[in-house]
């Protein structure tokens, strides 16, 4: 401007100049020559004031781009994405933009001179304010996140920038909303917690294994069974060995690239017990779909296994008490023509005939005989038991006389009785034969003496003690409860210990049935028996009873007649399924007076009642008959004559017979095999009811 002004006052005297040139000029050369100064003088003058139009356009262009500028500028800084404040020493905010005044929610106007702190929680104030005084005190850019609430409440989670002016009066603050971000954030951290409880709780151990087959995580259930696993060799903690398992899962996924590979594994806890587990491994790859590591879950089945142990166990002794219960069956059938036919021989001789004593010697072995065919039925669950309402502690106390001789001396014998006991429902006589079996048992393992513990009590057996213990019902049970502190069991023994025949004892001490018929005797009471056992550490037979809620019932006993054999003119129908058997019941009853029909099954059983019009007084009849048991007989037989009574016999009994006490007034039982005595007995007693 200073330029353009001086070469305007340049011009106006180069103007005076000539025209007082011109004017003295006298002589038209000099005229000439003054005329020609003028034109050039005038000629740089219009060239002065187009460079004076220029520079004048310049600077307006320059204005207005100055203008333009601060208009972007204050744009740029009020709606910028980031909230820009300048804050006093004390926190007061002298400048905001408008991006702040939106995320503090309030006007601009508004905010000025209000401390920011304000829209700071009580809780999180002072430790804002401390911030602030660090950002003064070491004129150095600080960094912070806190949790804003906005006007009404609304919470802003911001990340606040902040720096001290040169001058060190004010400080200059950026606030940005990470309000979505710190979402994001907790939500991720949820998930991740939810997922760090899910494997670090789980019921199953999780691994993760990389190619060089070290475990570089593991869960809390893994590390908790085979220890810090973490930085060691895939399976040499499991196996407790150094090289990899040739069919581990894993190993197949590295070597042959497998997606999933299922097994089962055994192997040795932190206390040395072998364990089973199902292991699941998985591969896990990168982006492009190479195999990078493996993802392994190990699930615990020892409990599993224990289970189908059981099961086998079961449904061997299932199977070995069909066999041994047809067995009886058939074997009573025999015994029955043995022992009857030799009795009818004995009649028939005098007492000083040589034959009477061989006799008498096949009658000998044919009752030894029929003890064992009656505990291989007692093991089959096939005997007929009549169920009395009890309490296990009477019965015990009836017993301790006989333990005590059976036992000896040289064992002490403790009684631990529940005051409170419940009632069962089983058979005395049976009940005691587990007793005893039970206490002779514990005799034999401790030879040199010991302590035998007959403790009984009330349980209740959940859903998870059922889950462990197969064929086992969640309910309330009486526990009898038989330990001694003999020499206990080796697993093998235990696993056969209930079998029939099988035996620790010397060849010829013993035949392998007492266990036998004790495990037979208590399922058929509806019960369940375990043994808890160790070598040298003792044995724990414990059998649990159904509790029942009945009054409880006298024992019965029955009583024979005696002397010479009754008699009786009464209609007997015969019925059974073995010829042989059925001949001699019918050849003792009319020998004793009897008008004796026969049948060979139900359906001629069936054919003779409806035919005949007289009285038939007493139906006999065999338990288990091809086509229609002796109950179904029996049942639809009460409807054609009503006043008919029953007597069942057999060497072998079904559910039928088992699961309920059908003995009442008007039947009667008799087993297999039978003497001539108690067959003319017991038709004896039940006419005479």
């Amino acid at each position: 401007m200073k330029k353009t002004h001086d070469k305007s006052l340049d011009a106006a005297e180069l103007r005076r100049r000539a025209e007082e040139r011109l004017g003295e000029s006298k002589t038209e050369a000099a005229r000439s020559r003054t005329e020609e100064e003028t034109q050039r003088l005038l000629h740089e003058l219009q060239v002065h004031q187009v460079e004076l139009e220029m520079q004048n356009e310049e600077l307006r262009q320059a204005r207005a781009e100055v203008e333009a500028g601060l208009e972007r500028y204050t744009d740029l800084y009020d709606f910028a994405p980031v909230g820009y404040l300048t804050l006093a020493r004390d926190g007061a905010i002298r400048q905001v933009n408008l991006t702040g005044a939106r995320l503090l929610g309030m006007e601009r106007s508004q905010l000025v001179n209000r401390r920011l702190g304000l829209f700071v929680s009580d809780e999180a104030r002072p430790a804002f304010n401390a911030f602030l005084g660090k950002v003064f005190e070491n004129n150095a850019k600080k960094v912070c996140e806190v949790a804003l609430l906005k006007e009404g409440n609304h919470p802003l989670f911001a990340r606040i920038e902040a720096e001290a002016s040169e001058a060190g009066q004010d400080c200059y603050a950026v606030v940005i909303d990470i309000t979505e971000p710190k979402r994001a954030e907790e939500t991720l951290r949820t998930e991740r917690e939810k997922l760090e409880t899910v494997t670090q709780n789980m019921g199953a151990g999780l691994a993760l294994i990389l190619k060089d087959y070290r475990t570089i995580w593991a869960n809390k259930v893994l590390k908790q069974i085979f220890g810090d696993v973490e930085g060691k060799v895939c399976y040499s903690t499991y196996n407790q060995r150094t090289e990899i398992c040739p069919d581990c899962g894993v190993r197949t996924i590295f070597e042959k690239g497998s997606e999933k590979v299922v097994h089962e594994q055994e192997g040795k806890d932190l206390d040395g017990n072998t364990i089973w587990s199902e292991i699941v491994a998985t591969s896990v790859k990168d982006k492009d779909g190479n195999i990078t590591a493996a993802l392994e879950l190990v699930i615990p089945i020892t409990e599993r296994k224990k289970l189908e142990a059981q099961l086998r166990q079961a449904q061997k002794m299932e199977a070995i008490g069909q066999l041994a219960g047809g067995i009886a069956h058939d074997f009573n059938n025999a015994l029955t023509l043995i022992k009857a036919y030799s009795q009818l021989t004995l009649f028939d001789l005098k007492e000083s005939d040589p034959l009477r004593e061989k006799i008498e010697m096949i009658l000998e072995a044919t009752n030894r005989s029929a003890d064992l065919a009656h505990r291989l039925l007692a093991f089959s669950r096939r005997q007929v038991m009549e169920m009395k309402v009890l309490d296990l502690n009477n019965l015990l106390k009836d017993l301790d006389k006989m333990l005590r001789r059976v036992i000896g001396e040289d064992i002490e014998l403790v009684n631990v009785l529940a005051e409170d006991l419940g009632r069962v429902k089983v058979d005395p006589g049976q009940v005691e034969q587990v007793v005893l079996n039970l206490a002779l048992n514990a005799k034999d393992a401790m030879p040199r003496g010991g302590k035998l513990t007959i403790e009984t009590a009330n349980v209740e057996l959940d859903e998870t003690y059922s889950r462990t213990h197969v064929d086992v019902i969640p309910g309330r049970y009486v526990m009898l409860a038989v330990m001694d502190t003999g020499i206990g069991m080796t697993p093998e023994i235990k696993n056969r210990l209930f079998e029939p025949f099988f035996t620790t004892k010397e060849k010829g001490k013993g035949t392998g049935l007492g266990l036998a018929m004790v495990y037979g005797i208590v399922k058929q009471s509806g019960g369940n028996i375990w043994v808890y056992s160790e070598a040298g550490m003792g044995t724990t037979f414990k059998v649990y009873l159904p509790r029942v809620d009945e009054p409880l019932e006298e024992k019965k006993k029955r009583k024979l007649s005696e002397g010479e054999l009754p008699r009786g003119g009464e209609t007997v129908l015969a019925v059974e399924d073995n010829k042989d058997v059925r001949r001699l019941a019918a050849q003792i009853l009319r020998r004793q007076g009897y008008r004796v029909l026969e049948a060979a099954n139900g359906g001629e059983a069936l054919l003779v009642c409806e035919k005949l019009k007289e009285e038939i007084h007493l139906l006999l009849t065999d338990v288990v008959m091809p086509g229609m048991s002796g109950r179904e007989l029996a049942h639809r037989l009460s409807f054609l004559r009503p006043e008919m009574k029953i007597l069942y016999i057999s060497g072998y009994s079904d559910d039928s017979i088992v699961s309920y006490d059908i003995l009442n007034e008007k039947v009667g039982f008799i087993p297999k095999p039978f003497s001539l005595e108690a067959l003319v007995n017991q038709v004896r007693e039940v006419l005479d009811k």
